[in-house]
């Protein structure tokens, strides 16, 4: 996998390509702290409802504007996710004991920030994390368990990725979940090695659902084209498209 940077600071004069990372540079210290402040200081005031997955938003709101759901503090604790996020994001080490901690949260934003957190940080943190990850296996939030399977299928090894592979492609079928629950649990599953990848997926991309209901007609190409994307990466056939699906909810 690619190696992750938590930031990344360019000289657009001198570099607009942006190919030079200055944030570790300390003569520009200053000015990636000032940035970095701003930034936070923005989602702080818009309460930014872009920290949830997609799935999640529309789950949470029902039907409420985002607006007026973003700044309902029982419905979105904007400040413990965001401190989670931000704990995630930054990619430090000590971080762990404080990640193994949100996956045990209340809330599901909590959660799926410190289940990304430690996948993030890759085989070592994964390891160190099991018990904690093997709990929130069963965790009520399908976008919890994605985070949580991708980890596992990832850098799980054994019986833990094979269960996580299993579970991810059970979410992917589109219908008996929600639309965004596929396309969270399809975007993950592409990431995963193809040699491991490939034999379990061709035993049950057949019967993979590629229809369901939609809460708007632009969603409704989402799935099949990256169930289309997968097959072909893999070399596997792809199931026959399903009815077009209708709108309507989700799981």
């Amino acid at each position: 996998m690619d190696e992750l940077v938590p930031e990344e600071l360019f000289d657009l004069q001198s570099d607009p390509d942006e190919v030079r990372n200055l944030a570790d540079a300390l003569e520009h210290a200053a000015i990636k702290t000032r940035l970095r402040t701003a930034q936070q200081d923005l989602a702080r005031k818009i309460r930014d409802v872009g920290l949830l997955p997609e799935g999640e938003r529309f789950a949470r709101a029902q039907g409420k504007p985002l607006y007026d759901f973003g700044h309902d503090e029982n419905q979105y604790p904007f400040e413990r996710i965001f401190a989670t996020a931000e704990l995630a994001s930054s990619l430090r080490q000590d971080a762990l004991p404080e990640l193994k901690k949100g996956l045990a949260d209340a809330d599901s934003g909590v959660r799926y920030w410190a289940a990304l957190g430690l996948r993030m940080r890759g085989a070592t943190a994964v390891t160190s994390a099991l018990p904690e990850l093997r709990a929130a296996f069963n965790d009520p939030s399908p976008e919890v368990r994605i985070a949580v399977d991708q980890g596992l299928a990832q850098f799980g090894g054994g019986a833990d990725a094979s269960a996580a592979l299993t579970e991810l492609t059970r979410l992917a079928a589109w219908g008996p979940n929600d639309v965004f629950v596929s396309i969270a649990a399809l975007t993950a599953l592409d990431v995963l090695d193809p040699g491991t990848l490939g034999p379990v997926l061709a035993g049950v991309m057949p019967g993979l659902s590629m229809s369901g209901p939609v809460p708007d007609a632009r969603y409704s190409s989402y799935v099949p084209r990256l169930v289309e994307d997968l097959a072909h990466k893999l070399g596997i056939p792809k199931p026959p498209s399903g009815k077009k699906p209708g709108k309507g909810g989700g799981e």
